[in-house]
């Protein structure tokens, strides 16, 4: 005997031995192919019964085989009698599954002393009627395997009508995906105007359960749908019907459904599917049978006599049960329920870019159960990147969209997915509505030019939608992570430029300068040299695990923060365990936005500078008094492609200022040192960009002293060949105002200029987005604008 049964065996002994046990062994032995047979008898006169439960004797008997991988795999239980058939986890009524998930409940340490405690377990809840108790999911019946290896498996994908308490009889329209598998995709009932124009089976929704195990003949069958309800002659007129919506030579099928599945005592149960397959002879059979309008009495007489005589002959067969696999949404919960991916389900998600990181996300929210999805793509799949993109051989040559697209119908081919072979920077980013009105963009492009871009294009096109960027080092060992709210002052080209101040204050954020915001451009690697474009170096598990590492961490991101805010999340190996991965977390506050029509520039000022600002002008005002004048240097940054000024920090005065009720005279004393300063220790992300100062109880316009000195700072900082900004703050109407100018080098030079004044009213609370009003004061155009930003 080999050494798994022999230990079983023993145990049993030992258990049989042991003084006042329940356990009787009675015989064993072993089996041709190594296993282990024995039969024991129980003691179950103390177990408590209801009457609805399993009829225990005093003393039953029962049949155990061990197979030759004990204790690996999980013995088997079964009885020589029917008097358990019927009732839940008894299949073909002699086998007793004791296991729901034996991969996971059977513990083989614990050997035939865990096995036998589970048989208790199983027969007081059996006598107790709690096998399948309130509260928990309704074992499913079982019906006769089929001794036919060539029966196609249904999978039924709509939802089963409501029966209201009554039979339904009807059709189940059908699909034939392939040789072996079969969609039912949607339900007709009899009474119907309009009958299935498809091929369709025949259906019947019974009112009441049926037995646990199905019947394994025809004519059971029909015994037991009679008991419920349906009639020899209405499953004959039923059949009848969907022989009508069948062609001739083709198989039929028979759809039946009872009332058990579901919560039992939750809700009402569901039904349970099963198909009766048909094969296409007897098909023929009873399609010969059927009678027609032109047919004499005597043939009707002929064919009612036929029909008669060929049903006594199928009441003798078996019937052959098709596989059927559940996909129906009232009966398959998701296994990804209530995980962070489960966000995406029914959304509209775009993607830009399908290569390393694009295509994984691109399969992953497929899966996650996007309602709608758009790949854009204009590169094609070259062999090297087999290597670490989603790809096949036989893609090679095809644009990476449309061979995307093709995997993932294959994954759920009723998805809507729209393939775009376009380049990002001109096909979506030239359009007005570049979100596709999508609930989420990924930039996977991994190009500096699209970021930019896409920041332009917000600022001209502002789209109500979050944005998610992705990113990998050169050596695909970190990864950085932008994530924009849907009404962020800006989009991940701002955010890249926050994350990067942010590294420059964070213990480990060096590390990931270098990679993701280098001084020197490191050597470029080119998979076909002379050639490629530059690319990163890294495997397919490098990519797949930050891909999704990023990915999931989307959703959590957009449910943490304001639609106002963004996040960056850098990761990289772990210092404490190397297989891990740590991050960097780095939230980004929402600016305040401000415009200056003149110049097209769009002033974004940060949360803290403008604090610091009040605290500048609450310090004058403390020391020289309410009305006189204040201001000083304005650092951060300018792009002048993008049109965009980030104002990061407000200095005070330069010690050289002349401050009055009347005027201030911004001084120079100081600002270049200060310039280069900030310059060297920002990597060049702040520096001076201008000056601001205040107005108090007037308007924020501009006179020319302020132009005078605002060209004196550029010429002493070198920004003359830029635009500079002058903001000014002033309190018309008793309240704050803000109004900030971007001046060019020739209105500095000329000093002489006219222009559009737009104030911006900080509000006191933060807001979804701006509301502005127009309105003419003393004959300058004013545009009043309540912008994004929380006032102290």
């Amino acid at each position: 005997m080999e050494a798994g049964p022999r230990t079983a065996l023993d145990q049993v002994r030992a258990m049989a031995a042991t003084a006042g046990t329940p356990l009787e062994l009675l015989e064993f032995e072993e089996t041709d192919d190594g296993a282990l047979a024995f039969q024991i008898s129980i003691d179950c006169s103390g177990i408590p019964s209801v009457p609805d439960g399993m009829p225990l004797r005093p003393r039953e008997r029962f049949h155990v085989l061990v197979g030759r991988d004990f204790p690996f795999e999980a013995p088997r239980l079964l009885v020589s009698h029917s008097r358990f058939l019927g009732y839940p986890h008894v299949y073909w009524g002699y086998y007793l599954c004791l296991y729901q998930a034996p991969e996971t409940e059977w513990n083989p340490s614990d050997g035939i002393f865990g096995f036998m405690e589970r048989v208790d377990l199983f027969l007081r809840s059996a006598a107790a009627a709690q096998l399948d108790p309130i509260g928990v999911p309704m074992h499913p019946p079982t019906t006769p395997a089929s001794k036919r290896n060539d029966l196609p498996t249904i999978i039924p994908k709509a939802n089963a009508p409501l029966t209201m308490g009554e039979i339904w009889f009807g059709f189940a329209s059908i699909e034939n995906v392939s040789k072996r598998r079969v969609d039912l995709t949607g339900w007709k009932s009899i009474l119907d105007e309009d009958w299935p124009e498809e091929p369709a089976a025949a259906a019947v929704l019974l009112n009441k359960p049926l037995s646990h195990q199905f019947p394994s003949k025809i004519g059971e069958l029909i015994g037991e749908l009679q008991k419920r309800g349906v009639s020899r002659n209405m499953l004959i007129l039923l059949l009848r019907c969907a022989l009508i919506q069948c062609e001739k030579d083709m198989p039929l099928f028979l759809i039946i459904g009872a009332p058990m599945r579901g919560v039992r005592g939750a809700e009402e149960p569901k039904q349970h599917l099963t198909s009766w397959w048909i094969d296409a002879e007897t098909a023929n059979a009873l399609r010969l049978a059927m009678p027609k309008t032109s047919d004499s009495e005597e043939l009707r007489s002929l064919r009612s006599d036929y029909e008669e005589a060929y049903f006594k002959v199928l009441e003798q067969r078996s019937i052959h049960w098709c596989p059927l696999l559940e996909d129906r949404p009232e009966i398959i919960v998701r296994r990804d329920k209530d995980t962070v991916a489960s966000w995406f389900h029914g959304k509209t998600v775009a993607v830009w870019g399908c290569g390393a990181i694009g295509a994984q996300i691109a399969e992953s929210v497929v899966r996650a159960g996007v309602a709608r999805l758009l790949i854009y793509d204009n590169a094609s799949v070259k062999p090297g990147v087999l290597i670490r993109q989603p790809y096949d051989d036989l893609d090679v040559g095809l644009y990476k969209v449309n061979a995307l697209k093709e995997r993932l119908q294959r994954i759920r081919p009723d998805l809507v997915i729209e393939a775009n072979v376009v380049d990002v920077r001109r096909a979506v980013l030239d359009r007005e509505d570049w979100s596709d009105g999508a609930d989420i963009v990924f930039d996977a492009t991994a190009s500096r030019a699209v970021l930019a871009k896409l920041e332009f294009a917000r600022k001209k096109n502002f789209q109500r939608v979050p944005i998610a960027s992705m990113v990998l080092g050169p050596r695909a060992r970190r990864a950085m992570l932008l994530v924009t709210g849907a009404g962020h002052s800006g989009g991940p080209f701002d955010a890249s430029r926050s994350a990067k101040l942010g590294l420059l204050n964070h213990q480990q954020g060096r590390t990931f300068l270098e990679d993701f915001f280098p001084q020197t451009p490191p050597r470029p690697f080119q998979p076909e040299p002379g050639c490629s474009e530059p690319t990163f170096v890294g495997s397919y598990s490098d990519v797949a695990s930050l891909s999704h590492l990023m990915l999931n961490a989307v959703p959590e991101i957009l449910g943490a923060i304001h639609p106002s805010e963004a996040e960056a999340r850098f990761y990289y190996p772990s210092e404490v365990d190397v297989k891990a991965l740590a991050e960097v977390r780095l939230h980004i506050e929402g600016r305040l936005r401000s415009d200056d029509p003149a110049s097209g520039f769009e002033i974004r000022i940060g949360r803290m500078a403008w604090s610091e600002m009040e605290k500048h002008i609450d310090r004058s005002s403390s020391r020289f008094g309410e009305h006189v004048e204040t201001g000083g240097i304005l650092l951060g940054e300018r792009d002048e492609s993008l049109g965009i000024m980030w104002v990061d920090e407000f200095s005070g005065p330069p010690t050289d200022s002349i401050l009055t009720s009347t005027e201030f005279v911004c001084g120079v004393k100081g600002t270049r040192e200060l310039h280069e300063k900030r310059s060297g220790s920002s990597l060049g992300s702040i520096r001076y960009i201008g000056m601001w100062h205040t107005h108090p109880e007037s308007l924020p316009v501009p006179s020319s002293t302020d132009v005078r000195a605002m060209a004196a700072l550029a010429s002493e900082t070198g920004g003359l060949l830029a635009h500079s900004l002058m903001i000014i703050i002033g309190t018309p109407f008793e309240k704050l105002a803000l109004a900030t100018y971007a001046f060019s080098q020739s209105e500095l030079l000329q000093r002489v200029f006219r222009r559009t004044c737009v104030v911006t009213f900080p509000p006191s609370d933060l807001t979804d987005g701006p509301r502005s009003e127009r309105a003419d004061v003393g004959g300058v155009a004013i545009r009043f604008l309540r912008g994004v930003f929380k006032k102290r």
